[in-house]
């Protein structure tokens, strides 16, 4: 991903070289440092991302990656390897990616000299942009040389979010065809398909084994769970799982509560009625005028204690109404929109919409009926919003809902 600097060409014109500062990482659940380069530090007022054009928001809507996952009953994950690395930078821009490191990479006693990076970089703003465009080039190569179906393409595109591929299909033969012929003109364009995971075993085993999600107990078997999206998915029981966050730390301050409230990630709010109870107490703390560290006063720190004491409760209900109790919160979900295994359901789309004084809300839910009766429902997506500290009329919040 870098090169060092030829000494012929180390003295450059005024302007035509910049040196970016980085920095090693640790995150906590890996092994390894990354290393970050800060593009947005200045010399001169000036820095890379000052000086480049972020291009177009080509980011698929999360919520809606999301649902089509759930909609198909053969789920795949995977993830793009080193996505930004995988794109060449131009090489009339490399110098402007100039950074200091040892000579020999791996003997910091070794003199510092100037190495220059050859391929874009995790920090900058048009990053996403400039890599998801060479990705979409790739997709369309292979659709135009008949790799793949313009409908296939299509579909490929519709189930990325940035390196993460998340799709469903509806049987296991139609989901292998597909992925092999992903992974295959992938690499042919300097991209690589890894971390796959599914929880059909034989599906699994057809992936080359170095591109399989890791399993420690059985390299031949895919592992109990994954992340998708932000979302974890035990791909034994194939459902997706909310968890508590942290509450261990006592929550005094409005700053200590947003933290808390924004760390909950609920993208297509299945826990609503978790969340939606703790922004209504930061928009209460703004509404009494609390400044960012004030300490709480007590009859707002006792609804905060309160409501914490539900946040914990997550993770506790479950899926099963003969099982969950008056207190748990259901954070369990079947990751199919659907339980019944019949081919053909009929489906019907069920929305709700109501407003309070304080808040307004709408949630979906898919109604499935096999040919023999069977009835199966299953919640889709649920919205809520705070209504506006001056107020609103219930009428014109209820018309926000349904909008």
């Amino acid at each position: 991903n870098a090169e060092r600097v030829p000494p012929d060409q180390i003295h450059q014109p005024p302007g035509k070289t910049h040196f970016i500062p980085h920095k090693g990482v640790r995150h906590p659940r890996k092994p390894s440092i990354r290393v970050v380069f800060d593009t947005a530090a200045k010399t001169n007022g000036k820095s890379l991302c000052t000086e480049s054009y972020s291009g177009p928001d080509v980011l698929n809507n999360l919520c809606g990656v999301l649902l089509r996952f759930r909609q198909k009953a053969v789920p795949v994950i995977g993830d793009l390897w080193q996505f930004y690395h995988s794109v060449c930078l131009p090489a009339k821009y490399t110098d402007y990616f100039r950074f200091f490191w040892f000579q020999n990479p791996n003997d910091p006693s070794s003199p510092v000299v100037e190495f220059r990076l050859t391929r874009h970089l995790f920090g900058g703003i048009w990053s996403q942009s400039v890599c998801s465009h060479a990705l979409d080039c790739a997709i369309a190569d292979a659709a135009n040389t008949k790799v793949i179906t313009q409908e296939e393409a299509e579909f490929i595109r519709r189930s990325l979010y940035s390196d993460d591929y998340t799709r469903s299909f509806p049987t296991t033969d139609e989901a292998k065809d597909s992925m092999l012929k992903f992974i295959r003109f992938l690499e042919k364009s300097g991209f690589k398909l890894a971390k796959i995971a599914t929880p059909e075993p034989e599906l699994f085993e057809s992936f080359p084994e170095d591109i399989r999600a890791e399993n420690e107990d059985d390299k031949h078997r895919p592992p109990a769970a994954a992340t998708v999206l932000g979302v974890k998915w035990n791909l034994v029981t194939d459902s997706l799982h909310y968890q508590a966050p942290n509450t261990d730390r006592k929550i005094n301050t409005k700053r200590e509560l947003l933290s808390l409230v924004a760390g909950i990630f609920d993208p297509v709010g299945l826990i609503a009625c978790i969340t939606t109870p703790g922004k209504f107490l930061v928009q209460l703390c703004f509404r009494e005028g609390l400044r960012w560290n004030d300490v709480l006063p007590e009859h707002l720190q006792l609804k905060v204690n309160e409501w914490i004491g539900r946040v914990k409760s997550i993770g506790e209900g479950s899926s099963d109404p003969n099982k969950v109790s008056s207190l748990a919160i259901c954070s369990i979900y079947p990751r199919r929109l659907t339980t019944l295994t019949v081919e053909r359901p009929t489906f019907e789309l069920h929305v709700f919409a109501d407003a309070s004084q304080f808040i307004y809300a709408v949630i979906a839910f898919v109604r499935s009926v096999s040919p023999d009766g069977v009835i199966d429902v299953q919640p889709v997506l649920a919205k809520t919003r705070l209504a506006p500290i001056k107020g609103l009329s219930i009428p014109r919040l209820e018309l926000c809902a349904c909008v």
